[in-house]
Formats: C-alpha cells, structure tokens, sequence
C-alpha cells in the first residue's frame, strides 16, 4: 500500500545522512484477471547515495527487477518513525495513551462513583525481535506464525487489553471493565515510535531507476454486450470493470492482461517483503504452483468454468483458435485515477459483424473409462436443445473468458460466457433453451456373438451400439439446427452424413473419444430421425 509521508516523518528521515526518500512513480499497471498486477515504477536518483521508499508494496518471488546497472543494491529492513499528528486510535489504551498524564474514574460498588486514580500511563519497552523459526522442515502453516515462535516479549503487556498500567506514586493494574472513565490531563511529550517497512536503495551513479514487479491486488473482469440487430447483424461490445486494492494511483497507464500465462511462483512472497521470514518462503516454495487453485493461474475468476480444479485438463481449442494475435494479450485502456478501493468500469471496443442463429442440441457420452453407463449423465438441462448465435469475432483484438449478455430490441434475452476467441475466429454464445424444438435420444446394444477381450486382467466385450436420435420443429419458422452426439468407440455408419471427429482422450479409457456432428434443416412443423452405430468394448 502507499503511504503519502507526513512532515513529521520525513524530518526523522532527513536526520540520516545521505538517505533521501522517495516516493516512485507508478509509471504504468497491467493486471490479469487473477488479482495478480505488472507494476513499473521509477524514480529519479539525482546524486550516488541511498534512497528510502517508506512501506513498499509487497511483491511476488522472483518478480521484482531493479533496472539502474551493476552498482545498484536494494535492501530491505524496518525503521522508528514518528506517527501522524493525529493518528487513528487503536482501541488500546495502553498504547494510544503511552507517556500521557491522565485521570482515571473507577466504578463502585452499586453503581455508586469509584476510587479515581492520576498518573501516567507506562510506556512500554520496544517489541523483542524474538527469535527465528528454523524448523524449515516442518509442513504445519500454523508452526510458521511468528507468535509461535517462542519465548515471552517483554511488551506482552502492551499487545493486551485487559489491564492499563499506571505510574503514580506506585504502578498501579489498572483492569479495563472496572474503568469507566478516562481524562487525558496532559498529552505525552513524545509520541511512540513505530516501526515502519523501508526499501533501501544504494547507487553509486545518478539516473533514473526503472522498478518492475509483480504484487497482488488490482484485477478486471470483461464483460460482453451482444445486441441483436435486424439482417443477421449483431454488435458487439467489450467492457471492463477493474478494482483496485493495491495503492493509489494517479494518471498511471492502465492496461488489461488475457491469456493464460505460466506463473509458477505467483503464491510465493518475495523475502524482500517486510513480513518474510525463511519458515514462510520455505513453505509457500513447497506448495503446488503453476497451475494451483488460487492466484497462480489465470483461470481464476471465469476461466475456471469447466470444473473447480483449474489443474485439470482442458479441452483442446480449434485448430484456428487464436489465429492471428498472440497467446497472451495487452490491451491499454489509457491513464487514469484510481484510489486504492476504487472500482472502475469503461467500455473497452465495440464492432458489428453478420451473425446467424441455430438450434444447438449436445448430446453427452454416458458411458465411463470401461464402456459402462452411468457416470457421464451430466446436466439434464445443458443436454437439451439451446437457441445459440455464432458470429466471427469483430474485434482486433482477442475475446476472453467472462460474461456475455444477449439483447434483442433492447429486451435482455439470455447470459452465458465467453471464451478464447480470436480476432475473425468463430464464437458460439448461448441465448436460451429451445423449448419449442423438441429432441430425443436413445441408445440400444444390438443382439449378436459378443467377442471378448482380455485387458490387464479383466474381461471386456465387444458390443455393437445402435443411437437414435429424433428432432421436431414445432415453431413456426424454419430452423437450422447442428447436433452433436459424443460416444465411445469407433465408428460404424450413421445417416444423414455427419462429420467425424476424436474428443481428447481420458486416461486410462479403453476405448477412443469421438464426436459425431450433424447441421439439419427443419421446416416449420418438421421432424426428422438420424441413427448411427458404433463398437465399443464394455468391462462386464
């Protein structure tokens, strides 16, 4: 987070010779959809020397690039400095009110006034260091947290609230539920000293020092307005919304991340950060990285659509997904203001292009890895026929996984999700259930002399499967629908002509993954039956 420095803070700082503080530009800010943020900083180093940056953001392991030649060293530590003049109380007494000479009202007995006691509240010693935790070999989080970590801070007193000490003529224990009042006589003559997370600097040249680094905290999320338009033409409009919690920015450059990086080490804090201990790094370093649940990958947010592991396999794209454009995209949305803990939403491009609607009816494959029935049933209501519109992506740059609403006449229709698109590629976009163009499917094994095969030591038989499909339009217009039947095993025949393609392969599946896809005509009041046949072999 940044901390604008007050002046009683910059004067401690102006006592240390040679140490400059600064506070860097933020230059630019490019952020995944992941919470994970590309920042570039800079500052100007006017003469060799050291230079201070107060409360540093904290940055990702691996990711934190000082650019200013060979003679530059950066150093992390902690430094006392002076709080604000006016600094938001705590709530504990013992430390918002140190060194202050106050008066303290008791309660009595019955509700009638107490003893009342005048002195000055103790100021506590500075916190023990402790000692560090070097049992790197230990898996437990909880083994890691610095209270933990043994022996007893002799400011343990000032971390608690039970008690406020007194010093009078005697220190006096003070408990905090028999006090019912509290007057400050005289504010303390020296306020206490806090200690505060640095980045030091040292350069032996002057120049200019370009910071990058990758922290956590700043995220967006697209969105797509698809209208509807009249002669098979649609408009399509990309818009963002960003929120930023990681500090405060003013007219820095802002730009978008899509794609799906590798970033192996993004759930690791970097042992610059002022709260790193080797325990933690150690720790965070053993945890799965690259493709882990959480902020390390870019499927956080809408990627993760197919299932909840983002580890799992993904289905493989069209041969001409992406073409044209690159895997990983930038997109600049100019420079802006933006608070920490502000939100922001602008629309990003907008483009028409021609569209047609179909008819779209999936037909799962139910049967598992041995040629059983039963575990791939999936959801009834995405096994049913959707109305759905395709188009060719109109913008120049990728479409990327996020929500997409549809609008016809300006009457909202539907929401679905995008996905990868890029630029002159095909999208298909859900609108709503076709509940006017019915569909059945049905599947029997045909009657004969079953084969048996013998695979690592079980029995499997090869069986001869008849599907039969049926559609009927009930709308009063023409419809053009595209049926999709997944199964298991090879190819016999089918009617109708349909296309044949392989479905990526499930480990340890004896039989091979493949899709059949049909594009029918239906008129209006129209019903049609398409059948196919395929071999497979089922564990008995």
């Amino acid at each position: 987070m940044k901390t604008r420095l007050s002046p009683a803070l910059l004067g401690v700082f102006a006592t240390v010779q040679a140490q400059t503080v600064i506070d860097p530009v933020i230059d630019s800010v490019a952020m995944f959809k992941n919470g994970l943020t590309v920042v570039h900083a800079s500052f100007e180093a006017a003469a060799p020397g050291d230079y201070l940056w107060v409360d540093p953001p904290k940055a990702v392991h691996g990711a934190f690039f000082v650019e200013a030649g060979r003679g530059m060293v950066a150093r992390s530590t902690t430094r006392a400095v002076m709080p604000r003049e006016n600094p938001v109380p705590t709530g504990n007494l013992q430390i918002d009110l140190a060194g202050a000479e106050v008066r303290v009202s008791l309660r009595g007995a019955q509700g009638q006034a107490g003893e009342e006691v005048r002195g000055t509240v103790w100021t506590g010693p500075a916190p023990d260091r402790g000692s560090w935790n070097t049992n790197y070999a230990s898996t437990n989080p909880s083994s890691f947290h610095r209270a933990s970590l043994g022996g007893v801070s002799r400011a343990g007193v000032m971390e608690r609230r039970d008690w406020l000490v007194i010093d009078a003529e005697e220190r006096r224990y003070l408990a905090m539920d028999l006090i019912s009042q509290v007057r400050v006589e005289k504010k303390a003559k020296e306020r206490l000293r806090v200690k505060q997370p640095v980045l030091l600097f040292s350069t032996k040249k002057a120049g200019r020092v370009q910071l990058t680094y990758l922290s956590k905290g700043m995220a967006w999320a697209p969105t797509y307005r698809v209208e509807m338009l009249e002669n098979d033409r649609l408009r399509l409009t990309q818009s963002a919304v960003l929120r930023n919690e990681l500090m405060n920015l003013k007219n820095t450059r802002l730009e978008l991340i899509s794609g799906y990086p590798n970033i192996k080490f993004g759930h690791v804090d970097s042992l610059l950060n002022s709260q790193a201990t080797l325990a933690v790094f150690f720790q965070q370093v053993s945890q799965r990285g690259g493709g882990q649940r959480g902020l390390v990958s870019q499927q956080v947010l809408y990627n993760n659509i197919a299932g909840n592991d983002v580890g799992a396999a993904q289905l493989l794209p069209q041969p001409n997904a992406g073409a044209g454009a690159g895997d990983l995209h930038y997109e600049s949305i100019g420079a802006h203001d933006l608070r920490e803990g502000d939100a922001l939403s602008l629309e990003v491009a907008s483009a028409e292009t021609s569209c047609e609607q179909v008819v779209e009816w999936k037909v799962p494959d139910f049967r598992d890895s041995r040629g059983r029935y039963g575990r791939r049933a999936g959801n009834s209501e995405e096994n049913k026929p959707w109305d759905v519109v395709q188009f060719s992506n109109p913008l120049k740059f990728p479409m990327t996984t996020g929500a997409a609403s549809i609008l016809e006449n300006k009457r909202f229709r539907g929401q679905s999700a995008s996905t990868w698109v890029g630029p002159g590629q095909k999208a298909s976009i859900k609108i709503n259930k076709a509940l006017t163009v019915h569909a059945e499917h049905s599947e029997v094994e045909e009657k004969a002399k079953q084969a048996v095969v013998r695979i690592a030591g079980d029995n499997f038989q090869r069986t001869t499967v008849k599907g039969r499909l049926k559609v009927c339009n009930t709308r009063a217009t023409a419809v053009e629908m595209v049926i999709q039947a997944d199964f298991s095993g090879e190819f016999v025949e089918a009617e109708g002509n349909p296309a044949e393609s392989l479905r990526p392969d499930e480990a340890g599946s004896v039989n091979a993954l493949r899709q059949l896809e049909w594009t029918v005509a239906l008129k209006a009041g129209e019903t049609k039956i398409l059948s196919y046949r395929y071999s497979l072999l089922v564990n008995r």
